[in-house]
């Protein structure tokens, strides 16, 4: 019997492809292009975690296939700056031809995209961290009942990355192995480790800014309409409100490894063993910016000590709550915030120092406190003290231990 050859249309799926995209719930002519760009997100997607995954592995052998693993994540932030580009596509759609259509999106968002979650999580997102509860509405809760079971996608990639470590952790290995072979080198990674060092710092860019290109694109699209209209996905709010939950929720992987994230690294005079110790000072505009002159936090070898944190708001700067308990709330949130810029989270945590304006509330403090520590809680001292800035009624700072790096 004689096999059909096999034709280019075929291989590629051609006519899957156009079959995807003639479907549509209105007549407007740009609704197809609209559902074009957004399966042209998830097609990259996909290829994205595809490569994550198996950067991961290679990361992981023993020894670590360092350079193919580089490469590979090279051609991953291809893939991703390409799925980037859809957004300048999706700038050239008139405000006017996407209300023509917009109703029958009903809550349907681009904040759903569950395989961007995924990246998210397999780069090093710790899952306590995910924030789509806090957008309310009918499609977010579609979201979750559709990935976030206990046998959903969400759980399924949490339960992998339990196994196999995230992009994150298989650098810090690689990082622990080469600090183990150094004895009096100075304080600089090998070309090997260089280059990987410069994908995962341009990977980390890519996934922090893609919120802020979301939403950019929103507001241009939308006009008065996007801090105005209800968004599609929580019709309590605003399409800006929502957009800016994801912006605001948005982390740093490799931000001790960026050069331009605000952390500078500048020699100190000590040293621990025969590696000299770098301070390098931490910044992120997932907590609020400093008040003053001082940095967020400061890095010196592997300890971390954090300025206080107040309970700011960190897109208003506005203080957040009367009363104690949720002041307390924002305070952690704020620190957690720092922790991730520098690497760690609140498990690193060390020790604290708890300041209130009422020694009377420190219970109503303390209750909160424990559910950001539920085991094995840091050090603590408490001290009342006569008045905080911006009139709070509590401050935190911390001192924590992070991973070690191979380049101190």
């Amino acid at each position: 019997m004689t096999s059909v050859p096999l034709t280019y249309w075929d291989y590629v799926k051609l006519d899957d492809i156009r079959n995807l995209q003639s479907e549509r719930q209105t007549e407007c002519y740009d609704e197809v292009m609209f559902i074009a760009v957004h399966q042209h997100f998830e097609f990259w997607f996909a290829q994205v975690i595809r490569d994550i995954r198996e950067i991961i592995r290679r990361l992981s052998l023993t020894p670590p296939e360092i350079a193919a693993a580089t490469d590979l994540l090279h051609r991953c932030n291809i893939e991703f700056a390409l799925a980037t580009q859809g957004f300048e596509v999706m700038k050239t759609l008139a405000r006017e031809s996407f209300l023509a259509f917009r109703g029958a999106l009903q809550h349907t968002s681009g904040l759903q995209s569950a395989q961007l979650t995924v990246i998210e999580l397999l780069v090093g997102r710790p899952p306590d961290t995910l924030y789509h509860h806090l957008i309310d509405g009918p499609g977010m809760r579609d979201f979750l009942a559709q990935y976030g079971g206990p046998d959903g996608l969400i759980a399924q990639v949490i339960r992998e990355v339990e196994r196999t470590g995230t992009l994150r952790r298989a650098y810090e290995r690689i990082n622990e192995r080469i600090n183990e072979r150094m004895t009096a080198a100075p304080p600089t990674a090998p070309a090997l480790l260089s280059r990987l060092q410069r994908e995962l710092v341009a990977l980390d860019r890519q996934l922090a800014d893609w919120r802020r290109r979301h939403a950019e694109t929103a507001a241009k699209v939308l006009g008065r309409d996007y801090g105005e209209s209800a968004g599609t996905v929580g019709n309590a709010r605003s399409c800006r409100d929502n957009l800016e939950i994801g912006k605001r929720h948005t982390q740093r992987y490799f931000a001790d490894l960026d050069p331009e994230s605000g952390a500078q690294a500048t020699p100190s005079d000590a040293f621990t063993g025969d590696h000299r110790m770098t301070t390098t000072r931490i910044a992120t505009d997932q907590a609020p910016a400093a008040i003053g002159p001082y940095a967020q936090a400061a890095r010196v070898g592997d300890f971390l000590f954090t300025s206080g944190q107040i309970p700011l708001d960190p897109v208003t700067m506005d203080i957040v709550g009367d009363d104690v308990a949720t002041q307390t709330r924002q305070v952690l949130a704020n620190l957690a915030a720092v922790l991730r810029a520098a690497g760690g989270d609140l498990s690193s945590v060390v020790k604290t120092t708890v300041f209130l304006k009422d020694m009377n509330d420190f219970q109503a403090m303390n209750e909160v406190y424990a559910t950001f520590f539920p085991s094995a809680p840091p050090a603590r001292s408490t001290v009342e003290v006569a008045r905080l800035p911006r009139d709070a009624r509590v401050e935190i700072e911390c001192i924590a231990a992070l991973p070690s790096r191979a380049d101190e």
